[in-house]
């Protein structure tokens, strides 16, 4: 799904547009992701994980772009790409299309601005412009700023994976599984 370009004023003054990624993002949407890899072990990836290739990047962008049922929002803020965040089915089954999940990444520089909120909010207004009536996420129990995000705007907890995540030092870490009813 496309979607509307959004300037945004983040609260130090600074101005961010939020719009839908172009194929032509694809290196610094690669850039972005091995800098998120670097600066949070919150994520899923190891930076040596992010294998995919420009032109691979391009396709994917590409399919986020037609794709009637899932969305993607970059943060951009002086030419760079500061932020992401996506909505994509849970599955396609006719039991499972109202339920999608929710993924968003902010680099550290732009934390607490107030971006990611507006991100949020952008997202699941496109949610619910999409049909969904669930929007799902899996957190890592350590990152309290991102629950505290997705409280904010109705989330709630409904379980948690234990040891979910290990990381390179041996420490494991659970995931706290969150929903919203839209």
């Amino acid at each position: 799904m496309e979607v509307q370009e959004k300037q945004v004023e983040a609260r130090d003054g600074k101005h961010y547009l939020l719009r839908a990624p172009r194929v032509q993002d694809a290196r610094q949407l690669l850039d972005f992701l091995k800098a998120m890899a670097v600066e949070t072990n919150f994520l899923l990836r190891e930076p040596e994980e992010v294998e995919t290739d420009v032109r691979q990047e391009e396709l994917f962008v590409q399919s986020s772009i037609q794709s009637p049922d899932s969305a993607m929002i970059v943060a951009e803020w002086g030419g760079k790409l500061v932020g992401t965040c996506s909505l994509s089915p849970v599955g396609n089954r006719i039991r499972l299309k109202h339920r999608c999940c929710l993924a968003i990444a902010l680099l550290k520089d732009h934390w607490g601005l107030g971006i990611g909120s507006a991100m949020m909010a952008e997202l699941l207004e496109l949610a619910w412009a999409l049909g969904y009536e669930q929007v799902e996420l899996e957190v890592n129990s350590r990152n309290l700023r991102a629950v505290k995000l997705y409280q904010k705007f109705g989330f709630v907890s409904y379980g948690r994976q234990y040891r979910a995540m290990k990381q390179k030092d041996g420490s494991y870490d659970d995931l706290v599984l969150m929903v919203k009813v839209l």
